[in-house]
């Protein structure tokens, strides 16, 4: 199972042999790690892989999913590849209410800040990891959209915005709507509601014509503010900022799209779909990152 890339590695889960692959795929590097004790195998489970800066000989991994003693609770533990161990199990206290803590396994994590991100299951919050206190927290969705979400054809996906900071982009049929996060006087976070895109609009989309194929959210990439979206007529990539769209190819049949950013060239991005074709596309806005988007027919 793939869980994402980072600064030019991949990182992914063989939850049969309890272990996990850090790979270099420009290297081939590989390492192979022991999931650590403490981790439920009957629940979702996700995680992330970062590089070291500076250094390109270490790395850390975080791996979250559900307690293996109480089950409806959410645990993470960070590993680095300096020490060779994974740290203390980080738990998050759940929300009031009726609320079920797992990890979205479709979404995969994105980085703001000191932090990582990920959905919990149905949309209703987002989970937080605190790289440097190695902290595990719950922050509400917005009320609106926590509403909503269990409709049919509607998503949230957690962003960045051009500033740095904590977003969502919540889509609904052909109605995308950006929230930003603000964080409160008392440490509280809130959220502020930027714009609502009429994607149909935007992309030239025939509503009529799509009502069956409504437009999905492939991913997401930080490093550009971009948004990949699936729609009939063509894969589109959307800087959130300045609204300017690309359309990258045409889909045939089904696949899994996994975006990749690592370095390469200025004003590059790089796109893959694996393994069928690579090709290059130059982001909406300048940039120089990489990114690999991976698939299976």
């Amino acid at each position: 199972m793939f869980l994402g890339c980072r600064h030019g590695l991949m990182l992914i889960l063989h939850m049969s042999q309890l272990q996990l692959l850090v790979w270099d795929p420009v290297t081939d590097d590989q390492h192979r790690l022991d999931i650590p004790p403490g981790f439920s195998t009957n629940f979702p489970a996700s995680g992330a892989v970062l590089g070291d800066a500076g250094d390109d000989h270490n790395f850390q991994v975080v791996f979250l999913g559900n307690s293996d003693i109480q089950h409806t609770q959410l645990v993470a533990s960070l590993y680095s590849s300096k020490t060779g161990v994974w740290g203390n199990l980080a738990t998050a206290s759940a929300l009031p209410g009726n609320f079920s803590t797992w990890v979205y396994p479709r979404m995969l994590a994105v980085m703001v800040g000191g932090s990582l991100y990920w959905s919990a299951g149905k949309f209703l919050a987002i989970i937080e990891f605190d790289l440097n206190r190695q902290s595990l927290a719950l922050i509400p969705m917005p009320g609106e959209e926590a509403l909503t979400a269990g409709m049919d054809n509607a998503i949230i996906w957690i962003t960045s915005t051009e500033s740095g900071g904590l977003g969502l982009f919540f889509l609904l049929k052909f109605s995308a709507r950006l929230w930003k996060a603000r964080t409160n006087f008392d440490g509280a976070i809130s959220w502020v509601l930027e714009r609502t895109i009429a994607l149909d609009k935007l992309l030239s989309i025939n509503s009529e014509e799509e009502a069956k194929s409504r437009p999905s959210i492939v991913g997401f990439a930080k490093d550009n503010t971009v948004v990949l979206l699936h729609t009939s007529t063509g894969i589109f990539m959307v800087h959130l900022e300045s609204l300017k769209f690309k359309e990258l190819f045409k889909p045939s049949g089904w696949h899994a799209y996994y975006l990749f950013e690592g370095v390469y060239t200025a004003d590059v991005v790089f796109f893959a779909l694996l393994p069928l074709f690579v090709f290059f596309a130059r982001p909406c806005e300048s940039a120089s990152t990489k990114a690999e988007a991976g698939g299976a027919g």
